[in-house]
């Protein structure tokens, strides 16, 4: 059954169709939901954002020593998953701060992230490799902030994690009481 709701003599809402069915339309008022307001059977992933509008945010972080000696990348534990709500109208932001990195050794340090597409296997998200030489082991520790971007091309779930590398001795992301961070947001394209 078509109708109105009114409040104050003004139309807030029109219904159109027929009784539990149809469509219930919103003037253009400001509509204000107190804090203890529930909204169920919400549809966000079809709903349209203004581009930069921010999603979703996921993140971990964490104390604790992150080394290898490996001259392959070697995934470091530290991880993000999210479910992806739009495809190819959105794009991840990836932040990821380590402790301060030590070495061993005179050495290359490479940082990548990888991605794993609704639990596939992890591959390397193109164009993130970061690499830093480490030309003293005297007091060179110091923190390696990232800001990588990139479209997954999936509403599925994506997780994200760092990987790093070196190309000799022992390097470290974190020592015991460093601290590291990775968050990882949904932008509206």
């Amino acid at each position: 059954m078509a109708g109105q709701l009114k409040i104050g003599g003004n139309v807030i809402a029109t219904h159109a169709g027929t009784e539990g069915a149809g469509t219930v339309t919103l003037d253009s008022s400001t509509l204000t939901i107190g804090s203890n307001t529930t909204i169920s059977g919400a549809d966000i992933a079809s709903a349209t954002f203004p581009a930069g509008h921010i999603l979703q945010v996921q993140s971990t972080s964490g104390y604790g020593t992150i080394s290898t000696n490996s001259t392959s990348f070697t995934a470091t534990g530290v991880r993000v998953t999210m479910n992806a709500l739009k495809s190819t109208s959105s794009d991840l932001q990836i932040f990821f701060h380590d402790g301060e990195t030590d070495m061993s050794a005179v050495c290359y340090q490479t940082t990548t992230f990888y991605h794993s597409i609704n639990g596939g296997s992890y591959s390397e998200i193109s164009n993130t490799s970061s690499e830093i030489y480490h030309g003293s082991t005297a007091d060179s520790r110091f923190s390696h902030p990232r800001y990588e971007r990139y479209n997954p091309q999936t509403t599925g779930t994506v997780a994200i994690e760092v990987y790093f590398k070196t190309n000799t001795g022992t390097i470290w992301l974190a020592k015991p009481n460093d601290r590291y961070s990775l968050v990882v947001m949904e932008v509206a394209g």
